[in-house]
């Protein structure tokens, strides 16, 4: 038995998050101060949408996309209608975050942190 096709049909659209796969990375002085600021939440999205004439989405985020998919729902409730977020990251300043881990995995905790701090 076949299944009928989905009423309506549902289209995939991937967008890459700024400086990954052939997107352009933002520049140094251009870093936004969080992810809720950021041009790709802000407009990138919203106005990639609306030049497709799609009227809202089905978000997911993975990994670090997840703090992308929230903030996009968070921002534009009107266009996400909902929001899945698989295998998701999110800053962690609690003190003693890091003492069960690797030197490693404690070195590249501490390089994220650096790197996600305001400039």
């Amino acid at each position: 038995a076949s299944l009928p096709p989905a009423s309506p049909p549902l289209q995939l659209l991937t967008v890459e998050r700024p400086g990954f796969g052939i997107s352009t990375p933002f520049a140094p002085h251009d870093l936004p101060h969080s992810i809720a600021a950021s041009p790709f939440v802000t407009t990138d999205v919203p106005e990639l949408l609306a030049t497709l004439a799609i009227p809202s989405v089905l978000l997911v985020g993975y990994s670090a996309g997840g703090p992308y998919a929230l903030a996009l729902a968070r921002a534009h409730p009107a266009l996400v209608k909902a929001t899945a977020v698989v295998a998701g990251v999110a800053p962690c300043p609690a003190a003693g975050v890091s003492a069960g881990m690797s030197i490693p995995f404690r070195l590249l905790w501490l390089a994220n942190s650096y790197a996600a701090t305001s400039w």
